[in-house]
């Protein structure tokens, strides 16, 4: 969440700072969010072919080499191709990551709860009416 918030903040002055007119890095700042779309759906099926653990490996070494490309390199291309591979990589991590599961199994036993007092049973009861 800190990468986005660095990113959607400084992605547009540091590439007018740069050379770039406001109108090209405001488009730079679209572009990444579409890229994150597109990255969250194409992580979500391959995370259910080979796991989660390589999708996210794979998308914080992804962040880690756009970072030290976009520090040697500042010209319009390069703030390109970092507005697009750091828009693909923000939204990949946080379904992907185990407090996901947790937060979705902890909804399922709060759904159940309600559920069952909707009934009037008892919430923790396993007798079912």
């Amino acid at each position: 969440m800190a990468a986005t918030i660095f990113i959607t903040t400084h992605l547009i002055p540091f590439a007018t700072d740069h050379g770039v007119s406001a109108a090209t890095a405001s488009n730079m700042l679209a572009w990444f969010g579409l890229a994150g779309l597109a990255g969250i759906l194409i992580a979500g099926p391959v995370a259910d072919l080979i796991g989660v653990k390589i999708p996210i490996i794979l998308t914080f070494a992804l962040r880690v080499v756009i970072f030290l490309l976009i520090l040697r390199r500042t010209d319009v291309t390069s703030i390109y191709t970092f507005a697009l591979a750091a828009g693909f990589t923000v939204l990949i991590t946080a379904p992907l990551s185990p407090s996901s599961a947790v937060m979705v199994k902890f909804s399922e036993k709060w759904a159940t709860f309600f559920r069952k007092a909707e009934q009037h049973q008892h919430p923790f009861s396993e007798n079912r009416m």
